[in-house]
């Protein structure tokens, strides 16, 4: 399970009108969460507590970005936010307060406390990308269906729960091979979920990273809200080191393309196991070493997927195919590269297992 990371809340308090009988110094004795506090619940109030009543109701704090809720009175010196919708996860926000210092308005100052708000869970980030289609399951909330799940989350982006829903996983096809069952497990993070993360993030113009940080969050909680579903069917690939070595595409529940492929050479063998792709190039000049120590320049080498560091699935002519024989990577027929590319998008989940596909 991945660590999640969190980022501050930031409660801004600055000076505002003073009794003129005489000097003031108005404090903020205490806030609840307390300044420096880390992983804030979503939907905790906001508490402040001042060294002496505030002189008007114009002195109530103002929360900047706004979320709907209100600020109460629990004592002539304390105020208190109520949020009537969810802080979102990771998000900074702001919350100033007139107060003086003295019986004039210009001496003014400003005092900062800093508080941190919990990113949201990897089951609840799997449940939302599962209703959005960015994973090959699907997540239906306790009391819908599978036909109205993502139509059973709130329209507003702060109204959507971050907290896991009851609920159940299942998955979309019948037919989904084995490698790619096994990297999902509700709450668990696997390459498949960091590839549905890049691919959510391409698709919204994130920086793509695979990373639930605050940004992916937002688009995540803003794409739910509008119903803004993954507008391409789930690819995977598979490649098997079993000869003759082959590759299956996988599109929307069935094989769609299938090709023989050469993997890694003796000594430059290709990695077992599943990365998603994070580079790609529609032509692209590849460079290294050979087994032997010899260098190689290999240019306009077309249709490139990067998956596993410099590893990729790339076409590249040989006189034969289904045999090992690249420098690690996964090599295509020309005659087929094209056809692959156009299933290999940013975030796709590639596999590399030595079992003989039997699709």
């Amino acid at each position: 399970m991945i660590s999640l990371v969190v980022v501050g809340v930031v409660l801004v308090v600055a000076l505002g009108p003073a009794r003129p009988s005489r000097e003031t110094a108005l404090r903020v004795l205490s806030t609840s969460p307390p300044s420096g506090a880390s992983d804030v619940g979503w939907d905790t109030p906001i508490r402040v507590r001042l060294s002496e009543p505030l002189t008007s109701a114009a002195q109530l704090p103002h929360l900047s970005p706004s979320i709907p809720g209100r600020w109460t009175w629990r004592s002539t010196t304390t105020v208190v936010f109520h949020p009537r919708a969810f802080l979102a996860p990771g998000a900074t926000y702001e919350v100033s307060i007139p107060v003086a210092t003295r019986g004039t308005l210009e001496h003014q100052r400003t005092t900062t406390l800093r508080f941190t708000v919990a990113l949201a869970s990897v089951t609840r980030l799997q449940q939302l990308l599962a209703e959005l289609g960015y994973l090959p399951v699907s997540f239906v909330p306790a009391g819908a269906t599978a036909a109205d799940a993502l139509a059973s989350e709130p329209t507003v982006a702060s109204s959507i729960s971050p907290s896991p829903q009851a609920g159940a996983f299942g998955w979309r096809y019948r037919a989904t091979p084995p490698e790619l069952r096994v990297l999902f497990r509700a709450g668990f993070w696997s390459a498949l979920d960091q590839g549905a993360v890049m691919a959510f993030e391409a698709e919204n113009r994130l920086p793509v990273n695979g990373i639930p940080e605050a940004n992916v969050w937002s688009a995540l909680l803003a794409a739910v809200a509008s119903r803004r579903s993954d507008p391409v069917p789930f690819t995977y690939l598979v490649a098997s080191e079993a000869r003759p070595e082959r590759l299956d595409v996988w599109s929307g529940g069935r094989v769609i393309v299938t090709t023989l492929v050469n993997t890694g050479a003796p000594g430059a063998s290709t990695p077992l196991g599943t990365w998603p792709v994070r580079l790609r190039f529609a032509s692209t000049t590849m460079r290294g070493t050979n087994p032997n120590g010899t260098r190689y320049v290999d240019p306009g080498v077309p249709d490139v997927a990067y998956f596993n560091g410099s590893v990729a699935v790339h076409g590249f002519p040989r006189a034969a195919y289904g045999f090992p024989q690249s420098n690690g990577c996964v090599e295509v027929p020309l005659s087929m590269a094209a056809t692959v590319f156009r299933y290999d998008p940013i975030g796709t989940p590639v596999t590399v297992t030595s079992r003989a596909l039997t699709s």
